[in-house]
């Protein structure tokens, strides 16, 4: 546990364990329906286009746009 603004050193031979969680459910079943096909044909779309690195494909943004948060001067 940090006190202040430091964070405690790790001991050696010891260990740090970070828990992050995001998204919008804990399991898949719980995504919803238009985000879920939107992340299937994101990775069909990387995994057919794996040779070159891009953007997102056009066609998934209306898909995503109800789920996007927007921020403002760097808010959270």
């Amino acid at each position: 546990v940090s006190k202040g603004f430091m964070l405690p050193q790790i001991p050696i031979g010891g260990h740090a364990e970070i828990t992050f969680v995001a998204g919008y459910a804990g399991e898949w079943a719980y995504v919803p329906a238009d985000l879920a096909f939107a992340i299937l044909c994101l990775a069909a779309s990387y995994y057919e286009d794996r040779a070159t690195v891009g953007t997102m494909p056009a066609n998934l943004t209306p898909l995503i746009a109800p789920y996007r948060r927007l921020r403002l001067l760097g808010g959270f």
